[in-house]
């Protein structure tokens, strides 16, 4: 995480330190929030007529930098994730396939091995 510092000068009419919250929005809905706080100095006694300088630090400055990668990161793994759930669904309906011509071979096997006089004094179907 990152900071961000900046100075203004401005015309204060009441010297103090004050705690600003901040709420950011992305694209997406994601709330992001960030207090800060911030001091102002009246240079001409507190009366609020004379100059003033106002500083404070951001937490969020840096992270314009790291979403698209968070978000890349993001696009891919789920892109994998349905990647993998599709092949897996594919292997089990051809497993299941397979599976199924086995057991009918098999059942065919029952009767035991024919010898090859049987299958020639077999009749033929009328």
């Amino acid at each position: 995480m990152s900071t961000f510092s900046n100075t203004w000068n401005c015309t204060p009419t009441t010297s103090g330190t004050y705690n600003v919250h901040l709420d950011a929005y992305d694209n997406m809905g994601t709330k992001q929030q960030a207090t800060a706080t911030l001091t102002v100095q009246s240079g001409n006694g507190g009366s609020g007529s004379g100059s003033g300088n106002g500083s404070g630090t951001n937490p969020l400055a840096g992270l314009d930098t790291v979403l698209p990668t968070l978000f890349i990161f993001a696009f891919v793994f789920l892109g994998a994730l349905v990647a993998l759930a599709a092949g897996v669904v594919a292997m089990a309906v051809l497993v299941s396939r397979r599976l199924r011509q086995l057991t009918e071979a098999m059942k065919g096997d029952r009767d035991g091995p024919k010898s090859p006089e049987d299958v020639s004094d077999a009749k033929p179907p009328t």
